[in-house]
């Protein structure tokens, strides 16, 4: 599937890590990760071992890349279920390999992750 610069931006923003987190989480350099974000909205142009290995990094931590597909909507990002399995007590299943280098804008510098997954716990207790 092809995957656009905004596509990785938005994957990256989603999951709160910075270029430079990704880019050690891939193997590859952080320049790597500005370019191919510079693509904006056209397919991102580089070898295909260094696709996957950010896509895979990406997808580790939660992040489902949509094609364009029959909707309007086009290409883009989502979050997978990965908390649904915290909330479960699937934490073998689910381990989170970004923890910790990831924040939360609205939480001060408190984990993403760990607030996500506090949130779904809290709720399936209250089931």
């Amino acid at each position: 599937m092809p995957i656009t610069g905004y596509q990785i931006r938005a994957a990256r923003s989603l999951v709160g890590i910075e270029q430079v987190a990704l880019a050690e989480k891939a193997g590859v350099s952080a320049n790597t990760i500005r370019n191919m974000e510079a693509f904006g909205a056209e397919r991102v142009k580089v070898r295909t071992d260094t696709l996957d290995a950010v896509t895979d990094a990406l997808k580790q931590a939660g992040v489902i890349f949509v094609d364009e597909g029959p909707s309007e909507g086009g290409p883009g990002v989502r979050i997978s279920m990965l908390a649904k399995a915290y909330a479960d007590g699937k934490e073998a299943h689910a381990k989170d390999p970004l923890k910790g280098q990831r924040t939360n804008p609205y939480v001060g510098q408190q984990s993403l992750s760990d607030e996500f997954y506090r949130g779904f716990q809290d709720a399936a207790k209250s089931v």
